[in-house]
């Protein structure tokens, strides 16, 4: 099978290039099962397109930040409106 090179067997794809995006972890949560099944569905397309000669580019969806950027704004928030409250807030021109 191999003897006459993989371009005799390999499926001929109309594609020349594609995307690959696959979530990692996300990081603000544990991991769990499902992080790795989405991350191994993603690999298997991309080795299976790289196996039929199309360019590759994987890029892997690392996480959701909602949670930490809700966070740190509404701290932030709480933060202000205390500072103000107690007259401790300076402000810069």
């Amino acid at each position: 099978m191999l003897v006459n090179g993989i371009n005799t067997w390999a499926p001929i794809l109309p594609v020349k290039r594609a995307v690959i995006d696959f979530s990692s972890p996300n990081i603000s949560k544990e991991m769990h099962v499902g992080h790795l099944r989405s991350t191994i569905i993603g690999d298997t397309l991309a080795r299976m397109f790289e196996f039929s000669n199309v360019d590759v580019l994987r890029r892997n969806h690392v996480g959701d930040w909602g949670t930490q950027v809700t966070s740190l704004v509404l701290q932030s928030k709480h933060l202000i409106t205390t500072c103000v409250k107690q007259n401790e807030f300076t402000y810069y021109s």
